[in-house]
């Protein structure tokens, strides 16, 4: 037992005695080639996180490629750039050419995206694709898709399949002069068009569930009430009265 109690100490003594002899090479070592710092945990940058000169190439790409491929003029390509920009074309290549498909053109798509400059970064398959064929399986024509989406391109960005539809109809009823039986919603934004109501306000009326839009009676007596408080029909503020 005592012999092996002083074997022990030996060999602690022996190891005690080799790391001494190693540390002034160790740290000679250590000193001609230090470790790499270790990367903070804290930091929020990361090495794929874009950088401002990256997003700056990636709005320059995108104005280039709104100037050349739909020739929208360098503002309105700038200020869609800041709401989104790329820096490949597969992706507004696949949107351009699904647009295409369906018969819009190049002024109209401009329209489009103009309105919603995410679609040329999203996947067309799921953003546009679904919605146009859902539009034509039920009824519309090439020409009504065309025409009615570049006049309210507002139709794309509606969610759920009843939405789209529904708003489709609503806005091909308004846009179309037709010698049918209107219900009062239809008639009512029919005769606010008549005032002077600027398009873009009647379409957002046609999906507005307000009694005053809705009904006959409280629709006229509140536009003769507003007229007559010195609304102008051709601003929003005439709308937000109405409503």
């Amino acid at each position: 037992m005592f012999s092996l109690i002083l074997n022990v100490r030996r060999s602690s003594r022996d190891l005690h005695q080799w790391r001494n002899s190693i540390s002034p090479l160790s740290n000679l070592l250590l000193l001609q080639n230090p470790p790499p710092p270790l990367a903070n945990p804290f930091s929020s940058a990361t090495a794929s996180d874009p950088t401002p000169e990256d997003e700056r190439k990636r709005k320059t790409f995108t104005v280039s490629y709104l100037v050349n491929s739909l020739g929208l003029t360098p503002k309105l390509a700038e200020s869609i750039s800041s709401k989104a920009s790329f820096d490949e074309r597969r992706n507004p290549d696949s949107v351009l050419k699904l647009l295409r498909s369906y018969g819009f053109t190049d002024s109209q798509i401009s329209t489009i995206i103009a309105t919603y400059p995410r679609f040329l970064v999203e996947n067309p398959e799921k953003t546009l694709r679904a919605k146009l064929h859902f539009l034509k399986l039920n009824g519309a024509s090439s020409s009504e898709i065309t025409e009615i989406v570049s006049k309210v391109p507002k139709i794309l960005g509606r969610r759920g399949h009843v939405s789209i539809t529904g708003y489709f109809d609503y806005v091909k009823e308004i846009l179309q002069d037709q010698d049918v039986k209107q219900t009062n919603r239809t008639r009512n934004v029919s005769v606010l068009r008549e005032l002077g109501v600027p398009q873009k306000l009647l379409l957002n009326l046609l999906i507005s569930k307000a009694k005053p839009v809705c009904g006959k009676e409280r629709f006229e007596e509140s536009v003769k009430k507003i007229i007559e408080m010195g609304f102008d029909p051709t601003s929003k503020k005439f709308v937000n009265a109405l409503l």
